[in-house]
């Protein structure tokens, strides 16, 4: 068999690509996948690529330790006045404080200034300093002072770090429970140093919700709070900062706090 192979004249599309130095107006390439990537902007020039990344803190393993040290140094302190009959006095907008969020703030603060001191803080009881720096720990020494006080054992010492405003790090540490959570930017939450996670809810009509208590809402927040609460699933109380590493832990689904 004899085959002609005889040259194609050229088409008018390619006469115009020829001309334009490029594919014609309605050419589509053979991989459709990446005409589509391109024609809905998500090739190589998508603009989103070319955005600033928020890289994640070089230092960040070393105020991780710090963070753990300013919880260790809480809990001997929480568990010493826990339970002890210890005198309890009123802030000026009437919220219990004891000698042992003052002493446990101090022990903190204490360790972040010889540690780094020219970072930030912010306490509870012992107001701010240097709160404009690049890097701020935000510190409650005893969050639930009222269960504190009252024997009961879901209390917590909280601490974070910010940078810029941002929080780059934080730690719930229940000492009466021997329990802690810790979060880091970039990082899987961990319970006891065990990975933890959220768990999935499709809405509000499924969701157990927790909140300290639903006095603590006032006027419109309070109606506000009713209305969510009456489209959940169950209501529990009396948490305080404990119920946030329940909802980290996947036990709740929603906390609601004033």
């Amino acid at each position: 068999m004899l085959l002609h192979l005889r040259r194609r004249p050229p088409s008018d599309d390619r006469r115009r690509r020829s001309a334009l130095g490029g594919r014609p107006r309605n050419h589509v390439p053979h991989d459709r996948a990446a005409f589509k990537r391109r024609r809905e902007g998500r090739g190589s020039h998508d603009l989103r690529h070319q955005l600033p990344v928020r890289l994640m803190d070089p230092r960040l393993d070393e105020f991780l330790k710090l963070a753990e040290r300013l919880a260790d140094a809480a809990r001997p302190i929480a568990m010493k006045y826990f339970r002890s009959g210890m005198a309890v006095e009123h802030k000026a907008d009437k919220s219990p404080v004891t000698a042992a969020d003052r002493e446990a703030e101090s022990a903190m603060r204490a360790l972040i200034e010889q540690a780094f001191p020219d970072h930030g803080v912010i306490g509870e009881e012992h107001g701010a300093a240097r709160a404009g720096a690049e890097y701020v720990w935000v510190l409650d020494p005893i969050d639930g002072t009222q269960s504190f006080v009252t024997g009961k054992p879901l209390f917590g010492s909280l601490v974070s770090l910010t940078r810029n405003g941002a929080p780059i790090l934080g730690i719930i540490e229940a000492p009466a429970m021997n329990e802690r959570w810790t979060g880091a930017e970039g990082r899987p939450t961990v319970f006891n140093n065990n990975p933890v996670k959220v768990r999935p809810c499709p809405g509000t009509a499924e969701a157990w919700l927790h909140a300290t208590s639903p006095q603590m809402f006032e006027g419109e927040d309070f109606q506000a709070f009713e209305r969510l609460r009456k489209t959940c699933k169950h209501a529990v109380y009396g948490a305080d900062c404990y119920a946030y590493g329940l909802l980290a832990g996947g036990f709740v689904d929603l906390v609601c706090e004033a």
